[in-house]
């Protein structure tokens, strides 16, 4: 029975004796603990693939003991049963990495049964391939969905079938191993499908899966090099004015000369008469490759277009409209102090991280700063920006959202890091203690000025009352802000400065107090 044990921690005998009867009688070994206290780590650890806890059992334990019992089951399924009817409490433990997270409402016949559907599912672990899961792109985006995968260490094969062509992502405990569509493999092959927005997907786990690191470049470095890619192809799908423009190659022989054999077959494909988005899917080069070729082909007279509702054919080029300006973001005298502040001297370059919560106004932020022709990037774990400020400063802003998984980013993005800024809510009281540690832990990393702008505050008394339910290990600024309105970053950054002389204790300010 040793692939089939499920640990229960719940001190309620009633509740464990009816898990006992329903998962033996599907022939389940359960173990059961009356209190969190009681449970042993390394007892049945090597055959357990489940553990169930009582939200009342874990949360009277000391943080430490829980977040210990996280990271040390991190590729096991963990189930939390119980939680109040509060989303961010749910949220709290899906960030910690639970499996399933059952809210008061939930009976426990009803728990009983879901989780009696996913069992075989959970336990086959002998089983090298395994299906999972799958979906399409419409309801679920493909970074959504490799961020979820990457955060639970899969390894496996995604693969996504759209009208006009197909391929697959191939992932290594939750890195990006390798890509391949049609004639493209790695990097090129990902950031490619990384465009599509239609499509249906399925991801196959397999746990014996070699690394054949093919792509050489972290997850979140490809996102952002994705990110950059994309600001270009919203400006240049705007001279097509329509995903659904049909497009057709003409001058075959004229276009022929002097191309490599890709683009030769990338010719065949746009003789006939496509929507763009279909165009775009094509096996041969990346959408974005192909988005520029087409772009020089409209300009050199060698691509029809038409309107795929008037049948009226446009011939002439229409002018990209110009990327927005930043400027009057911050007066003189404030990029002065912007300066000094960070100690930006002659640096030409400064780059600030922004981690907020979802009811902060960091989305707003960047909303702002991307203008109403872009897309949002907020339903990624990651936003980007770079604003110039002046003709000779420009800034890189990177948003994360306040969550667990901002942590492993951190690692990756805190070079040639200037700041730090947290967004907060004072609406969003009941995450404080969750966003505390989290704070803790970012601010034990990176040690730059830092920021704390607190949103949905009357007036300074209030944001002081917020500050006051933070425990953190260094001194940052606290600031009341408003998110609303035009100028957001702006505000943060007028806002950034080196922190008073502690108003408020820092944990090894009152260690040495009680101590003395």
């Amino acid at each position: 029975m040793a692939l089939k044990t499920i640990q229960l921690i719940d001190s309620h005998p009633a509740r464990s004796d009816q898990y006992k009867h329903e998962f033996s009688a599907l022939g389940y070994n359960l173990i059961s603990y009356a209190g969190f206290q009681d449970y042993h780590h390394d007892a049945y650890a090597a055959g357990t693939f489940l553990y169930i806890i009582n939200y009342a059992d874990m949360v009277s334990q000391e943080r430490q003991l829980v977040l210990d019992f996280f990271r040390d089951n991190q590729k096991k399924a963990v189930v939390i049963t119980g939680v109040p009817l509060d989303a961010a409490k749910r949220l709290a433990f899906y960030d910690l990495g639970a499996r399933r997270v059952f809210d008061d409402s939930y009976s426990l016949h009803d728990i009983i049964q879901i989780l009696s559907a996913q069992m075989v599912m959970l336990s086959e672990k002998q089983k090298s391939h395994r299906f999972l899961l799958r979906g399409n792109l419409e309801e679920a985006s493909l970074v959504r969905l490799i961020n979820n995968l990457s955060r639970e260490n899969r390894s496996g094969i995604i693969k996504i079938v759209t009208e006009e062509n197909s391929g697959k992502i191939i992932l290594h405990n939750g890195r990006l191993d390798d890509a391949q569509v049609g004639l493209m493999r790695g990097e090129e092959a990902f950031l490619h499908m990384l465009f599509w927005s239609s499509g249906n997907y399925n991801f196959t786990s397999a746990t014996d899966q070699a690394a054949g690191s093919v792509i050489t470049m972290s997850n979140i470095g490809l996102f952002l090099m994705a990110e950059q890619i994309r600001t270009r192809f919203i400006e240049q799908m705007q001279i097509f004015g329509s995903r659904f423009t049909v497009v057709q190659l003409i001058n075959r022989g004229d276009v022929l000369q002097g191309l490599a054999p890709v683009y030769q077959k990338l010719v065949d494909f746009l003789s006939q008469p496509k929507p763009l988005y279909k165009a775009l899917e094509n096996p041969f080069l990346p959408c974005y490759r192909t988005l520029d070729f087409l772009v020089g082909l409209k300009s050199a007279g060698n691509l029809q277009i038409q309107d795929p509702v008037f049948s009226e054919s446009r011939t002439k080029t229409k002018e990209a409209p110009p990327v927005p300006a930043a400027g009057g973001i911050l007066s003189a005298d404030e990029i002065s102090q912007l300066r000094q502040n960070l100690q930006l001297t002659r640096q030409k370059k400064a780059k600030l991280i922004v981690i907020g919560s979802a009811a902060s106004g960091k989305d707003a932020l960047f909303r702002s700063l991307s203008g109403s022709g872009n897309e949002p990037t907020g339903s990624i774990n990651y936003q980007f920006k770079q604003v110039l400020l002046t003709p000779d400063l420009e800034l890189t802003v990177i948003g994360l959202n306040l969550e667990q998984s901002a942590l492993t980013q951190l690692d990756l993005l805190s070079q040639d890091l200037n700041a730090l800024v947290f967004m907060l809510s004072s609406q969003d009281q009941s995450r404080f203690e969750y966003q505390n540690y989290l704070l803790n832990q970012v601010l034990n990393k990176l040690d730059v000025p830092a920021l704390a702008a607190v949103s949905d505050c009357q007036d300074k008394m209030e944001c002081d009352r917020v500050s006051a339910q933070f425990i953190l290990p260094r001194p940052v600024t606290w600031s009341a802000f408003d998110s609303s309105g035009g100028n957001i970053l702006g505000r943060l950054l007028a806002s950034i400065r080196e922190p008073e002389k502690s108003k408020k204790e820092t944990v090894s300010d009152q260690m040495e107090e009680q101590s003395a």
